[in-house]
Formats: C-alpha cells, sequence, structure tokens
C-alpha cells in the first residue's frame, strides 16, 4: 500500500526532527513510536499545565514481594523480611518492630555444654554492625537526648523437639513449623503459648559508638530450663523479641539495627547466635559452642515484622508503601479543553471510536503530588518512582473502581474469575474467600484458586482489624490482586483491585546541553524528595498515554498511577573534603513517613504535559 508507506516515511522524519525536543529517555524517543504505528501529527505542540485535579480516588498498599521469596510470602498483611540483611527492633515515632529468628539444633552434641544450675551457659548474640553510609546519622537517633541507655525486650520461646518422629515426620515438621513461626506476617494469633519467656536488655546509646557495645550477649534462662528437658533430642527453636515500653512517657524509645543474614565475609559474629557452654564466643572458638539461625535454601531463619500506627493513606519506606492515585478520564478532558480554551489554542475534537481515542498522543507527561511535612529520618533524601497500571476487570465481574464484597462467617464466595481470553464464557480458574470464625475474637480467611490449589492460602486477623492480601492471577502476566480485609464479628469485608501489566515510568533524565544521560547522585537529587520539600513530581509519560488513548478508561478500566518510594530509597549525600565518602544508598532501613496533603479529606494533583493531536492514521 505506497499511501501508508508514505505515510510512515512522513511520520519518521517529523519523529527525527522532534527527538532533539521531546525524549521520554533513552532511546524511548515519542516519534520512533509514531514511525513504528505510521501515525501523522498535526504542526502544533500543545503544552498543557493543569493545577488542582482531583483524585477520583486514592489508597496506599505495600511492596509486592519479591519474586526470590515468592513462594515463601506471597500473601500476608505486610511485608516479609526473611533473611534481610538488617533486622529492625524497637519503637520510634508511630513504627514498632518485632525481630524473629529460628535456631535448630541438629547436633544433640551442643546441649552437652549447658551447665545444669547455671544459665550462664547459654545466651543469645546480637550486634550491630556500623554500615559505611548514614553511620552518624544512625548514631544520633540512638544518642539523641531522652533516648534511654538500654532498651528492654521479652523474648518468647518456641521449642519443639523430634521426640517420638521418624527423621521425615521431623523435616515435615520443621517445615511445617518454620512455615507458621517464621515466614508469615499474620499467625501471632494463631500461635500456642511460648514454651518460655526471658527479659533482656540491650544497650542502645553505645551500639554505634566507635569504643561501643558492636556485639551483645544476654542469658536466656527460660530457655536454659526448657532446653535441658530434652538433652537427647533434636529442637527447633524459635524466638521473638518484644519491644518493653518504659515506665510513663516512653519518649525514650528508639529503633535498634541488628544484624541479620550479612553473609560469611562478614563474620559469624555480625548475626544472631546461639552460644553454648560458659566460655563460648561469638567471634570464634570451637564450632559446637556456635550455633547460627536456621538455614532455609540461601536464605538465614531471620525475621521482623513492622508495623505502622499512623494514617493509612502515609507513605512509608520501610516497608515500602506507595499512594495509588486515580484520575477520572471525562474530568481531565474537560480540565484539557478548558485549559486550550483559556490559552487560545485549538481544541482538537475526541475520537468517536470505541475501544480508543487517538485524539492525542503524549510524548511527556509528568504529575506533581503535594505533600504534608514528610518526616525523613536522618534528613535522608528519598528516591521516589512512578508505576503505573491498569485495573482491568475480567470481563462483567465489576464495572469499575474498587470492588467490595461482603463474605458472611462460615461461608465461602467467588470474587474474580479468569477466562480464555476472546471466550468469557469458558472459565479457566474461580478466585474464591472464606471467612472462618476460629473463636470469638480470632478469624481465619482463606484464598482458594480452583484450577491451581498450589496458590491456596490463608492469614489469621482479629475482629475488628483490617489486614492486607497481594496475590496475582494466572495468565494475565505481571498482574496484582490487592486486597483489604475488614473482619467484623459476622463478615469480612473485601476491598479488591487487580492492576495489569504495571510498568515503573522512566526515571532516566539526560544533560540538556548534551543529551547524555545523567547517572551521578549529587546531579540527581533534585529529583528526590528532600527536607522540606512540599510535593513529590514524577515522570509519568506512560500512564497519561494509555489514560487518554483508551477510550473505556473511567467506565470499566481504571488507569493507576502510584507514587511508591524506591528499594532502597535513602541516599546519603555527605562528602568529605577528601572527596572519598561519595553519596550512596543507605544499606538500612529508613523509617520515614511521606503524608500526601489532603483538603478536607480530598486529594489533588498537577498534571504537566504535551500533547500532539493526531490527524491521520
Amino acid at each position: 500500500m505506497p499511501g501508508l508507506v508514505k505515510k510512515t516515511l512522513l511520520s519518521g522524519a517529523f519523529a527525527l526532527a522532534m527527538s532533539s525536543c521531546i525524549s521520554d529517555g533513552p532511546n524511548q524517543t515519542g516519534g520512533e513510536y509514531l514511525a513504528t504505528h505510521g501515525i501523522l501529527l498535526q504542526d502544533s505542540l500543545l503544552h498543557v499545565s493543569l493545577k488542582g485535579i482531583p483524585a477520583d480516588t486514592f489508597w496506599t498498599t505495600y511492596d509486592a514481594p519479591s519474586r526470590i521469596r515468592e513462594d515463601l510470602d506471597r500473601l500476608g498483611g505486610e511485608p516479609s523480611h526473611l533473611g534481610d540483611t538488617i533486622l529492625l527492633a524497637g519503637r520510634s515515632g508511630g513504627f514498632t518492630s518485632e525481630p524473629r529468628m529460628s535456631f535448630q539444633i541438629s547436633d544433640t552434641s551442643m546441649l552437652d555444654s549447658l551447665v545444669p544450675g547455671d544459665s550462664s551457659s547459654l545466651r543469645l548474640t546480637l550486634a550491630f554492625p556500623r554500615p559505611s553510609f548514614g553511620l552518624e546519622e544512625l548514631k544520633a537517633s540512638v544518642e539523641k537526648a531522652g533516648s534511654r541507655d538500654s532498651i528492654g525486650f521479652e523474648v518468647s520461646s518456641w521449642d519443639s523437639t523430634d521426640a517420638g518422629l521418624t527423621e521425615d515426620a521431623w523435616k515435615t515438621r520443621v517445615a511445617v513449623l518454620t512455615r507458621t513461626f517464621l515466614y508469615r506476617q499474620d499467625t501471632s494469633g494463631a500461635l500456642p503459648a511460648p514454651t518460655a519467656k526471658d527479659t533482656i536488655y540491650l544497650r542502645s546509646k553505645t551500639a554505634y559508638s566507635d569504643t561501643g557495645d558492636a556485639i551483645q550477649a544476654r542469658t536466656l534462662p527460660g530457655l536454659f530450663r526448657q532446653l535441658l528437658k530434652a538433652p537427647a533430642n533434636k529442637h527447633l527453636v524459635h524466638l521473638r523479641l518484644t519491644y518493653l515500653p518504659a515506665p510513663g512517657p516512653d519518649s525514650g524509645a528508639v529503633m535498634l539495627r541488628l544484624g541479620g543474614q550479612l553473609g560469611d565475609n562478614a563474620g559469624l559474629a555480625n548475626g544472631p547466635l546461639l552460644l553454648f557452654g560458659k566460655t563460648a564466643s561469638a567471634k570464634g572458638g570451637n564450632s559446637k559452642n556456635r550455633l547460627q539461625t536456621q538455614a532455609i535454601g540461601s536464605l538465614r531463619g531471620v525475621n521482623y515484622r513492622l508495623r505502622y500506627a499512623g494514617p493509612p493513606e502515609n507513605m512509608l519506606t520501610a516497608n515500602l508503601r506507595g499512594l495509588h492515585v486515580v484520575l477520572d478520564r471525562a474530568r481531565l478532558l474537560d480540565s484539557i479543553d478548558a485549559f486550550l480554551v483559556r490559552n487560545h489554542m485549538p481544541v482538537h475534537p475526541r475520537s468517536g471510536e470505541s475501544d480508543f481515542d487517538l485524539s492525542y498522543f503524549v510524548p511527556f507527561a509528568k504529575i506533581t503530588l503535594p505533600v504534608d511535612t514528610p518526616t525523613l529520618e536522618g534528613g535522608f533524601p528519598l528516591e521516589m518512582r512512578m508505576v503505573t497500571a491498569i485495573d482491568s476487570l475480567l470481563g462483567d465481574t465489576v464495572k469499575g473502581g474498587v470492588r467490595i464484597d461482603e463474605v458472611p462467617s462460615g461461608s465461602s464466595k467467588v470474587l474474580w474469575y479468569t477466562f480464555e481470553p476472546g471466550h468469557p464464557e469458558n472459565i479457566l480458574d474461580n478466585v474464591s474467600i472464606s471467612y472462618v470464625t476460629r473463636d470469638s475474637d480470632l478469624r481465619q480467611v482463606i484464598l482458594s484458586f480452583s484450577r491451581d490449589s498450589s496458590r491456596n492460602d490463608s492469614i489469621y486477623i482479629r475482629r475488628g482489624e483490617t489486614k492486607e492480601m497481594n496475590t496475582g492471577l494466572g495468565g494475565y502476566g505481571s498482574s496484582r490482586l490487592m486486597m483489604t480485609l475488614e473482619a467484623g464479628s459476622s463478615s469480612l469485608t473485601v476491598r479488591s483491585y487487580l492492576t495489569v501489566r504495571p510498568e515503573f515510568e522512566k526515571n532516566a533524565f539526560k544533560d540538556p546541553a548534551t543529551g547524555e544521560t545523567v547517572n551521578d547522585l549529587i546531579k540527581l537529587l533534585p529529583h528526590y524528595l528532600k527536607p522540606g520539600d512540599t510535593s513529590i513530581t514524577l515522570r509519568a509519560t506512560h500512564g497519561f498515554q494509555r489514560l487518554l488513548n483508551r477510550a473505556r478508561t473511567g467506565t470499566n478500566i481504571l488507569q493507576d498511577f502510584e507514587f511508591r518510594p524506591a528499594s532502597p530509597s535513602a541516599v546519603d549525600t555527605s562528602v568529605d573534603k577528601s572527596g572519598t565518602n561519595v553519596p550512596d544508598k543507605v544499606p538500612y532501613p529508613v523509617l520515614s513517613v511521606i503524608p500526601p496533603k489532603l483538603n478536607a479529606g480530598l486529594l489533588q494533583v498537577d498534571v504537566d504535559m504535551y500533547l500532539y493531536p493526531l490527524k491521520a492514521r
């Protein structure tokens, strides 16, 4: 078709001319897209700036689980930190963290070193690694005025033995208990009573000082007595450290960063250890007197649960909680038309096609979110990312927006289903939620897949609690099904939302003079959220392309813009005079809170975009 070839050549030449003006990241010029699809543009380039666009809806969700650990912590109320290098322990602001760890005693000769009647022959060692970046800020967090010299923790122990079990039965029991106690974040309400409880105090003010207490050993008399009950048996010991508030106003609370899984190169002493014998040392000696945390494949048996008691709309860094913003397409188009009229620019007629609107092409767009006095721990700037995705509602299961369902206690309800592409009558998989009463206060939520039962799972939740459950749907690529669960006395309220094909917006920037990609962290800092900033501006080109070009957006699909802290997000910008200390990411979890600025409970954003009116295809 000669006409089509001619259009392609013309658009390619035009794109080449425009590539020096507008670029959507390295090798991603708007003109390249147009050349590929044979689209001609009007000569005019429209720059549209919209202030105070109201969000149709907004909410927060935690980051999706890591693919590496997907089979371990795919679901649950909060992100899992299984095998993390640093464990959070204590309280700071609205954050409280409980570390936990497991030890498998397979060599019973270790128990021979326990001296009956002398509990000092069993000790737990915890380390305070000194990071290369962010060290001074970490010191300041524990040495601040009013902070306590020592932080108390209740250590709950759950001890299980292989008594009366075959070797295979013991392996099965270890796997089940490890999943129950260590992997999951939601089982505390369903755990049996601990077999022992102890109290320890960790010196905090001197933990990170140059001559401080980098490794601290504490006795566990309760666990010591428990282990001596079965000295000839194998043991699996799970420990949970719960912060003990000080009497009166707890103004001296701090959050400790303990060593977790740091690898053999960092030395065994930098992770949790159990020491057997009065002379055992964390730094050396007989290996039979030092026990590392349980090996779980390539990971170690360490984890922590971080809770945040602040407003649910706040973005967080340590658990990577992002803010989702949905804009109403019709309202946005009306605002664009009004802006063009006010500025004496031509208003382009909207496409009459049913599924796609090709009135405009968006070569570049950004969105600005106002924030309300962020609390940036240590004063560290934070890298923020934009994730855009669409809510594809799988046929007629729901009509746009967040789906809300009520599941009565003792019943099950199919909330979602997948079908064969192009044949909605052929159901492939039903996704259902069951709500089970376990006692007067405890409930169990069971997620079931009719086709792939290996994906079935459950969480425990107490009456009156709200938790989050995340999973995906098979056959829909990088989909993510997010569910907020509100546990009532007689029914469960489920708010669910499905994102499909989520993508990080391009986060590379080019030097306007040379055109070279900027990778130097100092030069990129203006694109970070810094102390004193009142807004976050992020590129959102891909999201606005889909929002404007999909005519069905706002009716039975929604465009989702998520402001999400990067992982890791905090940057240490200190540079000494010798220039040897260059900016780098802070290696430990930073507890920063980013509240969006709301007006009477409503959220408004600013949108800045370039539009090419399309005239032919």
